[in-house]
């Protein structure tokens, strides 16, 4: 008897392919494999409605306050209060670029005090200098690198109302889940062979929404989580002993 506990979701890089390997140990085992529903699995019923379009254009859900009530009201993200969220990071990435523009300055000017050195024929003034000139520009490079990496993410996420922004916001801020939605990302590239920026925000969205789309011209293997959920219990009675999904 094989008994999972629930939540089989937000753990990792393994959500698909993790529930793809127990739907096929059920379809393998059918009377000795059983699993409970967690919330992380059940929540995921959510997704198809809350990503249509009515929903991510509506003005009221964008500055819900009320919404999530489980989330203390004083913690409760709005999707309009998470675009903000996204400014700020613009802001920091302001930032970055600016230290990265700093950093490259001290490294020319090292570089050029460095020649001067060498010109006026100061051998051992001269390995200082180059050395000097070599660390700053070796930060330069790393200050560079942080500032492009937080522009790309901001150019990824965005400033508008899409289900992409919706997706991320919705398992940030009301399933506990922040970098599923880069994780899957990251978990659709191994499955197709692809490299992580060849997956597109559209590819994260479909896969999360077809998770649990009863629409019967997805793909089976592309509807794990309904499955999962069409084969779950919320309790299992093995002998004396009772299997329970734990807070």
């Amino acid at each position: 008897m094989f008994v999972f506990g629930g939540d089989s979701q937000d753990k990792g890089i393994g959500d698909v392919r993790f529930v793809r390997l127990l739907l096929a140990f059920k379809e393998k085992y059918p009377d000795r494999v059983h699993w409970i529903i967690g919330n992380r699995d059940c929540n995921k019923l959510r997704l198809a409605a809350e990503l249509a379009d009515e929903a991510i254009e509506d003005k009221e859900v964008q500055a819900d306050k009320e919404f999530p009530y489980w989330v203390k009201e004083k913690d409760r993200v709005t999707p309009n209060d998470f675009l903000k969220e996204v400014l700020n990071e613009e802001a920091a990435c302001t930032a970055a670029d600016q230290a990265a523009k700093k950093a490259k300055e001290e490294a020319d000017k090292a570089a050029e005090e460095a020649n001067k050195v060498k010109e006026a024929n100061k051998a051992k003034e001269a390995d200082t200098a180059d050395k000097a000139a070599k660390d700053a520009k070796e930060e330069a490079d790393k200050a560079a690198k942080a500032a492009e990496r937080a522009r790309d993410l901001l150019t990824k996420v965005g400033q508008t109302h899409t289900k992409a922004n919706r997706l991320r916001w919705m398992l940030k801020h009301t399933m506990d889940a922040d970098g599923a939605f880069e994780r899957r990302q990251m978990e659709l590239g191994i499955l197709n062979k692809k490299d992580n920026d060849k997956v597109t925000d559209d590819d994260v969205v479909n896969s999360f929404v077809n998770e649990v789309n009863p629409d019967s011209k997805i793909p089976e293997d592309e509807k794990f989580m309904l499955r999962y959920l069409e084969h779950g219990e919320l309790a299992r009675i093995f002998g004396k002993t009772l299997f329970v999904h734990g807070a």
